[in-house]
Formats: C-alpha cells, sequence, structure tokens
C-alpha cells in the first residue's frame, strides 16, 4: 500500500465545510452534485486519499473511474501529489477493456483477444454506400449515434421501429432503411470485431458474447454530473438511510 505524504486529517484542512463533507462520507454510495470550478477533483481525489489513509479500504482495491481519459491523467496527478501512486484510475472504457485482454484468453482457448477497430465508421460507411438514392450519403456519424442510442437501451433491430414510434424518435434516415442498416451492422459484428469509441459524454465499455472466436461489442454508458453551480453538495446513502 503507498504511503499518503500527510496524515488522514490532514487532507482536510484546506477544503471548504461542503466539500469536507463530502470527504468525510466513506461508507455507502455518494452522488456529489456540483457546477464547474466548485472542486469536483479534488474531493474526489481527497476522498479516496481519505479512504485509504483512515483504513476504510486498501489502496490495491480502489478503482477511480472518469468519462475522459483527459480526466483520468489528471485524476492520476492529483493522487500521486497526495502520495497514492498504487491507485488505479481509468475511463470505464479503458477499464472494461483491460479486464476484457485478461480474461479472454482463458476462456477462448488460449486465443489472444481479436482486433479491435477504433470506431464503427468502417462498417458503417460501406453500409451506407449501398443505400437508395441520396441515402447513401447519410453521415457515418448519424448513423453511428442512433445504433447508440439504441444499444443504450438495449433495443434491438426488430424492435426499433416500435421504441423509436413510442417515444416519437426520428431516425437519420427511413424508420425501414434504418433498421436494415442496423440489422447488417450487427450481422457484421458477428463476422468482424467492433469497440466502439465515446461519442459526447457517453462512454463505452466491452463486453465478450460466445460462440467461435466471439466478438466484442460496445455497451454505451451515458453519464453526466449535474447540480447548482452555487456550491458543492452531496448525497450519501447507507443502510437504507440518505444524509
Amino acid at each position: 500500500m503507498a504511503t499518503l505524504l500527510a496524515p488522514a486529517d490532514r487532507l482536510l484542512d484546506d477544503l471548504d465545510p461542503e466539500q469536507r463533507e463530502a470527504v468525510l462520507a466513506t461508507s455507502g454510495p455518494v452522488a456529489i452534485l456540483a457546477g464547474a470550478g466548485t472542486g469536483k477533483t479534488r474531493v474526489i481525489s481527497r476522498r479516496t486519499a481519505y479512504a485509504i489513509a483512515s483504513g476504510v479500504v486498501p489502496a490495491d482495491q480502489v478503482l477511480v473511474v472518469t468519462f475522459t481519459d483527459k480526466a483520468a491523467g489528471e485524476m492520476v496527478e492529483r493522487l500521486r501529489s497526495l502520495g497514492l501512486r498504487g491507485v488505479t484510475a481509468r475511463t470505464f472504457h479503458a477499464h472494461a477493456l483491460s479486464q476484457l485482454r485478461h480474461f479472454w484468453p482463458s476462456r477462448h482457448d488460449g486465443q489472444a483477444i481479436p482486433q479491435l477497430l477504433d470506431s464503427k465508421a468502417l462498417i458503417l460507411g460501406r453500409l451506407a454506400r449501398g443505400l437508395p438514392g441520396h441515402y447513401r450519403f447519410t453521415p457515418t456519424k448519424d448513423l453511428a449515434d442512433e445504433i447508440e442510442w439504441a444499444k443504450a437501451r438495449r433495443v434491438v433491430p426488430r424492435t426499433y421501429l416500435e421504441e423509436a414510434g413510442r417515444v416519437r424518435r426520428e431516425p437519420p434516415i427511413p424508420g425501414d432503411l434504418f433498421v436494415r442498416i442496423f440489422g447488417d451492422y450487427e450481422r457484421a459484428n458477428r463476422r468482424r470485431v467492433v469497440c466502439g469509441g465515446s461519442t459526447g459524454s457517453t462512454g463505452s465499455a466491452a463486453r465478450s458474447h460466445g460462440g467461435g472466436r466471439g466478438h466484442v461489442d460496445h455497451v454505451p454508458v451515458a453519464g453526466a454530473v449535474g447540480g447548482s453551480s452555487a456550491g458543492l453538495r452531496h448525497r450519501s446513502r447507507d443502510r437504507g438511510r440518505r444524509s
């Protein structure tokens, strides 16, 4: 376990009351609701360090999850400045992919993980060129975004029209054509390997499927932290109680 540069109490010295309250909430789920510039990164890094310094959790059992690689890098630097060089900070996608690379061989007769593509554009671009008329010029990003919307809701091609109609969602191309593209994309996934990158605030988690060498698909995970710009608040829940 890494050694902290300062005792646990010293980690609270330069925090305001709301930040301090959040850092001290080391047990149970905690949601930090804050606007820009209110110290979210500081609170998360200090909460991590405080939980380790006070013996709540060992350093080698902590994973700090961020939504971007940039944020993960910043979090690593913050934790290092607190003396925590052994704590892992990664995006949800990056950590899922590291687990997939680790476990894949043991579940596929020792074979290495298949090739991962950086985006869906290679497959969707080819599929889009097979659309009739001017629809063949539909931006691949529009098609990819709609597929991610469907996958985030566990919607499959055969149920897409029903679900899109229920929420009054307009696909980027006529519904029957999109269902065709969506279905072709899923079939291409079974023959090839796709690991889509994040778009906007959506991260991706890799997952594996059985059957032959299998394939790697993406599961979009949307996330955002919002709140008042007036200050930082937190909500915790432990044993069914809120504080």
